[in-house]
């Protein structure tokens, strides 16, 4: 039964994606004060796999994607990308296997969409670097594979919410990645974008082999797309299995438990009581 993964069912041996064991992630602003936020994070991501982090607002999701891409200590525990562990490789390596779209919309200057996916071959070729044949056809190709191609030329600023979304995709998939990760990319996209971006995310995440993390609060919409269900809560706990199981043996309603409000499982989707009641 899919559940919390203990530290003795972890794999022995890292797969090329992403293996997680015995983490946890917080703040530590003294030895006294430690703050655990989630602890005893066990999982694996594949190559070719996307997971959707799912959980309530203030669980720790956002907290746990900053570590797993060594934007802050962990706690405990060991995160390994690609073979590199997070905590002590150097952050060259780990950006040649490690992607990350976080939730800062601000790029600075007024650069053109090409300048701004070049900016994920830097660990490649070094800041301020001239890019070379190769480099120039893997920004285009990443533009191209986000169907972002046509935006080329554009600044930056003048770009939707929606397209900007593609050109940041496409910068994090310029660095090459083996593992990437995504923080509320669905965030302040229509439905029809949010639809649009999550299928673009799973064509990647198995055209190019890599292992995909996505957080998000689009609960209903992620199920259709991910291969694995992270679902931080209650407490400081993660659950990791099949969507369809976590919804089903109740863990995932359970996070989110809110007064008046259900998981309806033949709709796949949260909706209130009274809904239920009606139908």
């Amino acid at each position: 039964m899919a559940s919390v993964i203990a530290a003795s069912t972890a794999p022995d041996h890292p797969s090329p994606g992403l293996y997680i064991q015995d983490l946890a992630v917080g703040y530590n602003r003294s030895k006294r004060n430690e703050k655990r936020v989630l602890d005893q994070i066990n999982a694996q991501v594949d190559a070719g796999k996307l997971v959707g982090l799912v959980g309530p607002n203030g669980a720790g999701k956002s907290t746990l994607l900053r570590t797993i891409a060594g934007l802050q200590p962990a706690l405990a525990g060991e995160i390994v990308v690609a073979g590199l562990p997070v905590s002590h490789a150097p952050r060259k390596a780990l950006a040649k296997v490690l992607s990350a779209v976080l939730t800062d919309r601000d790029i600075g200057g007024r650069l053109r969409v090409h300048e701004v996916v070049a900016l994920g071959r830097h660990p490649h070729t070094g800041a301020g670097v001239r890019l070379s044949t190769y480099d120039r056809e893997v920004v285009q190709t990443a533009l191209q594979s986000v169907g972002a191609g046509h935006l080329i030329n554009r600044d930056i600023t003048q770009l939707s919410d929606g397209q900007r979304q593609r050109v940041m995709v496409a910068r994090a998939l310029a660095q090459e990645p083996k593992v990437m990760v995504l923080d509320e990319p669905t965030a302040f996209l229509d439905p029809p974008g949010r639809i649009a971006l999550l299928e673009l995310l799973s064509d990647v995440t198995i055209s190019q082999g890599i292992a995909m993390v996505v957080c998000t609060h689009d609960v209903d919409l992620i199920l259709h797309y991910a291969d694995q269900f992270w679902i931080a809560g209650p407490g400081p706990r993660v659950h990791v299995g099949p969507p369809d199981e976590l919804a089903e043996n109740g863990t995932l309603e359970q996070a989110f438990a809110t007064a008046g409000v259900i998981f309806d499982q033949h709709r796949s989707r949260f909706i209130s009581t009274r809904m239920a009641a009606a139908s």
